[in-house]
């Protein structure tokens, strides 16, 4: 097992040496030590009582670690001797990973010293992206050594961070870290993985009707007589309930196990409690709590606030030179926030200068940005391995060559020099600037859009699973309202993947305005010949949907929504992205195929659809030639390149195998029209795809709860088609015996659990769900 933490670092800032790194342990880094030391103490140090940075080793030449040789080196070290030896050949050894090195700096007056001050920093390496638990005992730690001098202090903070024990974190899954960020305020998901006696599916005979469940239904429980009454009608219903494996057993209602299990739940499913035990300098052992996050994605370091980074930018509009396709998708009109994505996604030079700003800020921006353009680390990756969230001029040889590098400075020479830069956001002033220096991109390499596309489309129906029952007494879900009120305003740019950002409690519309997809969302873009000065283009992109979304964002975080709930939007921003650029390189390959997604076909004669399948031509041509420039330079990127990679792996390793389950789902979701076969085969094919726990997973993640959860497939229930009927039972009585499932149909609207009771009475037998809830 690896430790917790690599190295602890000491440096301090001497009046005659400058800043020097002091202390290593357990043994020197090999890395450049003056670097280090510079990057421990930053620029300004002296003018914050106490800052914070992050920065990466093993990114380049001279921050790649290279621990000693000798045989007395830890053991944990073995690897990094053999990876990172300067004389092993680096074509045979994998790319080291990243470490992360968290960073406290504090600056104490003392009148008896030189310049009246003390100056001294300290830092953790490791390989955990969650590096930000350890604040707590980086501030004890520095603040003995400020007391006492010894350099004892980084082997008692060593020892403290590896002693932390992480054996009783149950593994969780790529998927299932999916559905845990999809819902926060969820406390209890995942909690049967907590238990010793954990299950997977329970076994038949332990099959009872969930009583959240029951009391949901019915509002409270029976009297005791009404109970003896029906007596004969419950068992008789809960026999059938047992052979259609409704239900599951609540390890809480058992008699036996039940303290154990009590005793191993923690109280929020989302993060691991334990508790850090540190000896300071007086030999008193201190016990600091702490929470682990368990949803923490590998491009997600550190405590960082997308919230922050969209308001410090939004409100300066984006100068109008010099214009860049890959850029400025709207015209002069683009949001900085996009514009940022784009030149992020087609690995342009970003920098973030905070002058006089405490390195922390700067530091916090630029993972923030990491964050959001990779989905939180769920959808793509990279960033991070080409991000320097503090640097400083001494690191400029090092970090000018990395492509598309991502830094935050805080010294003002960068802005003033634009050959090191392609965009740059000014903190201070929330003004961006793109250099005048960057790259021109004159042209697309295709032209797939002078001719209608060999790849059918969705013709919309009047008469679609998700509006044949708008009129019923029952709360009409948001994704239906939003869809009506685009087509009223002309914005609904539907495509396979629109909707993608419906509210399940939206602010007022007239505060939203309306968006139906990423994909709409970055519609409207410019092609080689519309970015131009003309007035009519001007007026389209400032009502194109990429600014249309960002308006929506805004509204978001004026009705106080969560972190957690923007990050959330911007993850399906970025998945639909994907998907539309999966549909373009379908249409430009020679073969006509993608390795980036499923190949698009629309349903038809009984074969369900996947891919990416536009409504009609015409929203077909408004999307590709909106994303053809983003596109195509994203795919000259390294971050395409692990996308690819990803993708292929999740064909080999996915659970369910014999269709597009995202597909599937959006097509419940958003669909104006759909041929009751299709909805048959869409159910059908959920049922026979809930076998195992990784398949219920697996379409779990697909329900996210700002999406409106389960409610687009609680309509089956309500088609007027009983072969569609039937099989949405299925489906929702094989989700219900497994605890994740049963957690999920619990959310939805009484009302349509209840036509899934009467769906059960009505094929099991004539007793009224009525009378026996």
């Amino acid at each position: 097992m690896e430790n917790n933490v690599a190295y602890c670092l000491l440096a301090e800032f001497d009046i005659d040496q400058g800043s020097t790194l002091s202390q290593q342990y357990p043994f020197p880094t090999g890395t450049d030590e003056h670097l280090l030391a510079d990057l421990m103490i930053p620029e300004g140090a002296h003018d914050q009582n106490e800052d914070w940075t992050i920065f990466f080793l093993n990114q380049t030449p001279a921050n790649t670690i290279a621990p000693p040789l000798d045989s007395e080196a830890p053991t944990p070290f073995i690897k990094h001797r053999r990876t990172y030896s300067k004389v092993l050949d680096q074509e045979v050894n994998p790319k080291p990973q990243l470490l992360y090195v968290l960073n406290l700096v504090r600056t104490k007056k003392d009148d008896t010293v030189p310049r009246g001050a003390l100056v001294k920093a300290l830092a953790i390496c490791s390989k955990q992206p969650y590096i930000h638990i350890y604040k707590p005992i980086l501030l004890l730690a520095l603040e003995d050594y400020f007391q006492s001098g010894s350099p004892s202090i980084l082997s008692r903070l060593y020892d403290a961070i590896n002693n932390i024990n992480f054996s009783l974190v149950p593994p969780i899954s790529r998927s299932e870290k999916s559905i845990l960020r999809a819902a926060p305020d969820r406390k209890d998901l995942f909690a049967e993985k907590w238990s010793h006696s954990y299950f997977k599916r329970p076994s038949d005979d332990s099959d009872v009707l969930s009583s959240a469940f029951e009391d949901d239904l019915t509002g409270n429980r029976r009297s005791s007589s009404n109970s003896k009454t029906n007596n004969s009608l419950e068992e008789e219903f809960e026999e059938k309930l047992k052979r259609t494996s409704l239900g599951f057993s609540d390890p809480l209602s058992e008699s036996i196990g039940h303290q154990s299990y009590l005793e191993t739940i923690p109280v929020d499913t989302h993060y691991y409690k334990t508790t850090i035990g540190y000896v300071n300098v007086d030999y008193k052992k201190i016990s600091l709590p702490t929470r682990v996050p368990l949803a923490t994605f590998d491009e997600e370091i550190g405590d960082y606030s997308i919230i922050n980074l969209i308001q410090t930018f939004s409100a300066h509009p984006v100068p109008s030179s010099p214009m860049h396709p890959h850029l400025h998708t709207s015209g002069a009109s683009t949001h900085p926030i996009i514009l940022l994505f784009n030149a992020l996604i087609t690995q342009k030079r970003v920098v973030f200068l905070g002058y006089g700003k405490p390195a922390s800020l700067v530091t916090n921006f630029v993972l923030a940005a990491c964050a959001l353009v990779s989905g939180g680390g769920g959808v793509l990756r990279g960033f991070i391995e080409r991000a320097f969230p503090y640097t400083c001029l001494k690191d400029l040889d090092n970090f000018l060559m990395i492509p598309g590098y991502i830094a935050g400075v805080t010294n003002p020479r960068f802005e003033d020099n634009h050959a090191w830069w392609d965009v740059l956001f000014n903190i201070n002033t929330g003004k961006v600037t793109v250099s005048s220096q960057i790259e021109p991109v004159h042209q697309l390499k295709h032209n797939i859009l002078s001719s209608p596309s060999p790849i059918p489309t969705y013709q919309t129906l009047n008469n679609g699973i998700s509006s044949q029952h708008t009129s019923l007494s029952t709360p009409i879900p948001s994704s239906v309202i939003m869809n009506q009120s685009s087509s009223s305003n002309s914005v609904n740019h539907q495509s396979m993947h629109s909707n993608n950002h419906v509210l399940s409690s939206p602010p007022s519309r007239s505060k939203l305005g309306i968006s139906d997809s990423f994909s709409s969302a970055m519609s409207n873009a410019s092609d080689d010949a519309s970015i131009t000065t003309n007035q009519k283009n001007e007026n389209n992109h400032r009502e194109s949907s990429d600014n249309i979304f960002m308006n929506e964002i805004m509204a978001l975080i004026n009705e106080h929504y969560g972190e957690a709930h923007i990050r959330a939007r911007f993850a399906d921003l970025v998945s639909s992205f994907v998907k539309i650029a999966s549909r373009y390189e379908e249409e430009t390959s020679p073969n006509g195929q993608t390795s980036i997604g499923f190949p698009s076909q629309p349903f038809s004669n009984g074969q369900l659809g996947s891919g990416t399948v536009f409504t009609d031509e015409s929203n077909r041509v408004r999307e590709l030639s909106a994303n053809a420039f983003r596109i195509e330079g994203w795919q000259e990127t390294a971050t395409y390149k692990n996308y690819v990679h990803d993708f292929q792996q999740y064909l080999k390793t996915r659970a369910i195998k014999d269709i597009d389950i995202a597909h599937q789902i959006h097509r419940l979701r958003t669909a104006k029209g759909m041929n009751p076969t299709e909805a048959h085969i869409i159910y059908r094919s959920l049922a026979q795809n809930t076998e195992t726990y990784e398949q219920v997973v697996e379409i779990i993640e697909q329900l996210s709860p700002h999406l409106d959860g389960l409610l687009p497939l609680g309509f089956g229930l309500l088609h007027p088609h009983n072969s569609v009927r039937d099989a949405a039972m299925d489906f929702f009585i094989k989700l219900q015996s497994y605890p994740l499932g049963s957690l999920q149909l619990s959310t939805l609207n009484a009302f349509y659990r209840l036509a899934l009771m009467r769906q059960i009475d009505h094929r099991y037998g004539q007793q009224s769900a009525q009378q026996v809830l």
